[in-house]
C-alpha cells in the first residue's frame, strides 16, 4: 500500500492509483478506507458497488448489500 500511498502524494489526481489502494484496504478488511479510495475518482454508487464486490470476495455476503 506504501507506494500507492508514494504515487498519490506525487500525483494526487491518478485514478489507477486510487483504484489498487482501494483494493488493497479491501483485501486488507479495511473496507472504510477502500470507499474512499473508490469515492476520490468514482460516484458514490460505483464506489458503493466496487465495496460490495469486495465484501463478497472477503465472503462478507451479508455486509455486501451495504
Amino acid at each position: 500500500m506504501a507506494h500507492y500511498e508514494e504515487a498519490l502524494r506525487l500525483k494526487p489526481d491518478y485514478p489507477e492509483a486510487h483504484n489498487n489502494l482501494a483494493i488493497a484496504y479491501g483485501v486488507a478488511g479495511d473496507f472504510t478506507s477502500a470507499r474512499q479510495q473508490f469515492l476520490a475518482v468514482a460516484d458514490l454508487a460505483t464506489a458503493e458497488y466496487n465495496v460490495g464486490i469486495l465484501r463478497m470476495a472477503a465472503r462478507q455476503y451479508d455486509r455486501a448489500a451495504e
